[in-house]
């Protein structure tokens, strides 16, 4: 099941940020919400929530994505916390990737989302053209001198 991935934060990750922040009332608090600005539609999600079909968010995430307006919104950002793709070798940290490509990556893809933006890992990775299409995922994390650079091409 969705959150089997050992214990990361025994949940009081939030608890700072809930207490620190307000963010748009049209999800569920600080974990999942969306929000326009300018050209752009942008819809954050929590990988440490249930993204599987039928989920709260997961439904959340559909109804969210099907009232995006391309006209006024052509760009279509998402946002969330691991990465679907992890261009290093830990292996037990890969795990929550593949559960994400494989409940979401589809609807992402079928929505046409422009770039997803992720972070968790040490590293930048940038993949470009997953599964032959328009979709570009971008992971982000802690960049500093020491961070070791890749460029993954052609990821599947």
């Amino acid at each position: 099941t969705w959150g089997n991935f050992g214990n990361d934060s025994g949940g009081e990750c939030g608890v700072p940020t809930s207490k620190r922040f307000t963010m748009p009332n049209n999800g569920n608090g600080i974990f999942w919400y969306s929000y326009e600005s300018g050209l752009v539609h942008t819809t954050v999600l929590s990988s440490e929530h249930d993204l599987g079909r039928n989920s709260p968010q997961y439904e959340w995430l559909l109804r969210d994505l099907e009232k995006v307006d391309r006209r006024q919104t052509p760009w279509l950002i998402v946002e969330l916390h691991r990465p679907l793709y992890e261009g290093e070798m830990f292996w037990d940290q890969n795990n929550v990737g593949i559960a994400l490509r494989h409940e979401i990556e589809d609807l992402l893809v079928d929505y046409s989302v422009d770039v997803v933006f992720a972070g968790h890992v040490r590293s930048l990775v940038l993949n470009h053209s997953l599964r032959l299409t328009s979709l570009r995922h971008t992971a982000v994390s802690c960049l500093s001198p020491n961070v070791r650079t890749r460029i993954l091409r052609n990821v599947v």
